[in-house]
């Protein structure tokens, strides 16, 4: 695991891998803030041509590249899921990945989630909504958007984002 110093707050090219500024996709690095907050992180490859925000959720497979998160289909049974991190503070950093691209996703920690309304349940699960925006857990749900290791830790989203607690954030349930 690389500790400090990774630079989080970019959408690195083609050419900063190569210079080896990001380390391959599914490569792990953590840090530990001034509180004694510990934060884990994985590198992942992004598709071309996306304007990404702050907080936004993927979903990362065995190879560490990283799909725009939506409703997944069942086969991604305790497939990983992680937050783009641009920007440490609640700010909606926006940045483009044009070609092959790399970012960082926070897999641990407190950390700032894109979220589609506002969540109204302190403590609540949070689930993948579209676009990469979290959802609160709805009654009923499909269980193809169950998300187990996210967790709400405010009651009002502000600016579209949310701070929550990432567990390890995976699909749970089974194929159907």
């Amino acid at each position: 695991m690389i500790n400090a110093g990774i630079q989080l707050n970019r959408i690195f090219s083609k050419a900063d891998f190569k210079r080896g500024k990001i380390p391959g996709p599914g490569a792990l690095a953590s840090s530990v803030g001034p509180n004694g907050d510990s934060r884990e992180y994985i590198s992942v490859q992004l598709a071309s041509g996306q304007t990404l925000t702050n907080g936004l959720a993927f979903t990362i497979d065995g190879d560490g590249v990283a799909t725009l998160g939506t409703a997944q289909p069942s086969t991604l049974f305790g497939g990983r899921v992680g937050i783009l991190v641009l920007s440490g503070s609640a700010v909606d950093a926006t940045q483009t990945a044009s070609g092959t691209s790399f970012a960082w996703c926070q897999i641990y920690g407190k950390a700032i989630a894109a979220v589609s309304a506002s969540v109204t349940a302190l403590g609540g699960y949070l689930s993948m909504g579209t676009n990469g925006h979290l959802i609160g857990v709805i009654a009923g749900q499909s269980a193809s958007s169950q998300v187990d290791g996210i967790t709400a830790l405010a009651t009002q989203a502000a600016n579209g984002l949310l701070s929550v607690l990432l567990q390890y954030p995976k699909f749970q349930g089974g194929p159907v």
